[in-house]
C-alpha cells in the first residue's frame, strides 16, 4: 500500500482519488494546498493553469490528465470560452433566431392572406 491510513486521513476528499489512481504524494499535496477537494475539481483548469502550480512539471500534468481520463474527464481546453461570454453569444443567437422566426411567420401570414384572396 502506497499510502498510510494517517496520510490518507489528511487527504480528505482526495483520499479515494489518490488510492484509485495511485497518485504521487507531491501531486495530491499540491492540489490540496491549492484548494481542490476532489480530482474532478481539477478538470476546470487548463493544462497551462495546472502546470503553473508549484511542483507541477510535465510528469505531474500527465499524471493528472491520465487520472482524469480514467474517470471520463479532461482538463479544460486552452481556448475555452468563459461562461459569461458563451452566455452572451448564445443569447445573441437566440435573439437572431427569434427575429428570423418572426419574419418567417409574417411572410407566411402574407402568403396565406394572398391565397385566401384568390378564392
Amino acid at each position: 500500500m502506497r499510502y498510510s491510513p494517517l496520510r490518507l486521513e489528511s487527504y480528505g476528499g482526495f483520499a479515494a482519488d489518490a488510492v484509485r489512481h495511485d497518485l504521487r504524494t507531491i501531486v495530491v499535496r499540491t492540489l490540496i494546498s491549492a484548494g481542490f477537494e476532489r480530482l474532478a475539481d481539477v478538470a476546470r483548469l487548463t493544462e497551462a493553469e495546472l502546470a503553473g502550480y508549484p511542483n507541477f512539471g510535465r510528469k505531474a500534468v500527465n499524471e493528472i490528465k491520465d487520472a482524469l481520463a480514467r474517470d471520463g474527464l479532461s482538463l479544460k481546453p486552452e481556448n475555452a470560452i468563459p461562461p459569461e461570454e458563451m452566455a452572451a453569444k448564445l443569447l445573441g443567437r437566440l435573439h437572431a433566431t427569434k427575429a428570423a422566426f418572426e419574419k418567417a411567420q409574417r411572410d407566411l401570414d402574407k402568403f396565406l392572406a394572398s391565397l385566401s384572396g384568390l378564392e
